[in-house]
């Protein structure tokens, strides 16, 4: 009896744990059955990215030269004086209209003053001039004065008027040459030099900064008497920089000297097509020109790090553009040749205006969407 009292005490002990645990366990299951599933965002990847450039083994020719700003101003007053301020700082970015020094404009602000109360000293003669005018022609009509007398009186009025529209004119002078004595940037770009300092006396046309574009960088490079007549304005040129490794820009030729320079070679300018923030100017660059056209021996070269490898061969991530800074990268099997200090030759798998990935390609598969950096 005891030992059936005992079990029927366990199962009742048992049967509640069960039915404690269901309940339990019930709004668990309820809440993730009722859960909407979560959506995962895809991550888009940044990239960098390089248009690839056909270059010509045999046909190459490569020069030294020097980057430049493509537009540069170097700025002064239009007058003299004592440099009360100078507002700017070597390397500073500066916007079009950005006030840059100004000069001790006191003695000016004098002249000006001094030309008003001409100006309304000859107003006011006129004024009297032509009161007078007025009653003496009265005076002529009634036959009280002599035609001398009235003659006078006009010639008079005439006078006046035209010294009050010379103070007129001297006003206006003395206004606008106020502005003189300040200094505005007259474009968007960096102090590359600054030679003057405050309290210093400036004279007229004497340098106070150097303002340099940073939007167009051009090349200057010298080319031999031998190779200037393969040259021609507007053909395509290759730069690269030795502080910017495995990179390399397009340019065009925009000016070809008649002239031979001091170094006996002819200067050769080349636009850059691309900018790059770390280009400066006064940097040393290598200009590549194709002399000629040769398909056979072609070929296209990219920086070695856009090349990968696997089990097919190597490849490369092509970019092709979307919209608002986004696109899609797809993954082709190239023909590698040779490595050079510029990067891999290409001989197959590219096309003339394709642009391949620069950087993270071991993360990249192919129409994988990312977003261009700059």
């Amino acid at each position: 009896m005891t030992s059936q009292l005992i079990n029927m005490i366990q199962s009742h002990f048992f049967m509640k744990i069960r039915i404690y645990m269901v309940l339990s366990i019930c709004p668990v299951l309820f809440f993730f059955s009722c859960s909407e599933p979560v959506e995962q965002k895809e991550t888009v990847r940044p990239v960098r990215y390089q248009e690839v450039i056909r270059f010509n083994n045999e046909k190459q020719r490569t020069f030294s030269g020097v980057s430049e700003s493509g537009t540069e101003a170097q700025l002064s007053f239009r007058v003299s004086g004592v440099l009360k301020s100078i507002k700017v700082t070597l390397g500073q970015k500066i916007n079009k209209n950005q006030h840059i020094a100004s000069i001790d404009d006191s003695d000016a602000i004098l002249d000006y003053e001094k030309a008003v109360a001409a100006q309304k000293n000859t107003q006011v003669q006129v004024e009297t001039a032509k009161s007078n005018l007025e009653r003496v022609k009265d005076l002529y009509e009634n036959n009280n004065v002599s035609l001398s007398e009235y003659e006078a009186a006009k010639n008079k009025f005439a006078a006046a008027k035209s010294d009050y529209s010379a103070s007129q004119k001297n006003t206006a002078l003395k206004k606008r040459e106020i502005g003189y004595y300040k200094l505005y940037s007259p474009m968007d770009g960096i102090v590359v030099s600054k030679d003057v300092n405050e309290n210093e006396n400036v004279s007229t046309g004497q340098a106070i900064v150097k303002i340099s574009s940073e939007n167009d960088i051009q090349i200057v490079v010298g080319i031999p008497e031998k190779y200037i007549s393969k040259i021609k304005k507007d053909a395509t040129a290759i730069v690269t920089f030795s502080t910017l490794a495995e990179k390399f820009f397009k340019g065009m030729v925009t000016e070809i000297s008649y002239s031979i320079s001091s170094s006996s070679t002819y200067p050769v300018t080349i636009n850059l097509l691309e900018i790059d923030k770390d280009i400066r100017p006064g940097m040393p660059a290598n200009v590549s020109f194709t002399m000629g056209s040769n398909d056979k021996n072609s070929f296209f070269l990219v920086p070695s790090n856009c090349v990968g490898e696997d089990n097919n061969g190597n490849f490369v991530f092509t970019v092709e553009p979307g919209q608002k800074g986004f696109g899609v990268v797809h993954k082709k099997i190239v023909q590698v040749e040779n490595l050079t200090d510029k990067g891999f030759q290409i001989l197959s798998g590219l096309n003339e205006g394709d642009f391949v990935v620069t950087s993270g390609i071991d993360k990249m598969t192919d129409n994988k969407k990312v977003k261009f950096l700059k």
